[in-house]
């Protein structure tokens, strides 16, 4: 069973892994191994996602025993969902459904009318079954690379 639950500090660790895996292991379809190392660089630098999970406080779903990470959310004030990332042996099981919901229970408990993203290749035909549409094609910097991306917004209820 998949609970969402508040971010510890304690995660961070496993929340890091879970990034970079998710991103080599499933990204790796639509992306360049070069965009790949740009975009989820080796070593992991696990003080920078500390300090980054510290201060986004994402949502991150775990197994029953509350002892796996299997995903997490980052969603901004301003609506704009930053991180959006599922354990890549944990796809299509529902963990990137019951994060979503969980984002947009969060929206609306905020008063948000709208959420975006910059959204991979990867992730889009997933982000449109949670109904959002395509706002236009983007270029994402990384490293001195440009990654494509789309910019994706869906309106709250």
């Amino acid at each position: 069973m998949i609970q969402i639950i508040d971010y510890s500090p304690t995660m961070a660790h496993q929340i890091a892994d879970l990034f970079h895996a998710s991103i080599h292991r499933v990204a790796c379809r639509d992306y360049t191994a070069e965009e790949l190392a740009v975009w989820a660089p080796f070593p992991i630098d696990y003080d920078h996602w500390l300090e980054r999970l510290n201060r986004k406080q994402p949502a991150v779903a775990v197994d029953s025993n509350e002892t796996t990470v299997l995903g997490f959310a980052e969603l901004d004030p301003d609506g704009h969902i930053d991180c959006f990332y599922v354990h890549p042996d944990h796809q299509r099981r529902g963990v990137g459904i019951a994060l979503m919901q969980a984002i947009a229970e969060k929206a609306e408990e905020i008063g948000l009318r709208r959420l975006f993203a910059e959204v991979s290749i990867t992730a889009k035909p997933f982000f449109l079954q949670m109904g959002f549409t395509v706002v236009r094609p983007n270029l994402a910097a990384r490293g001195g690379m440009l990654l494509k991306n789309y910019i994706m917004e869906r309106f709250c209820q």
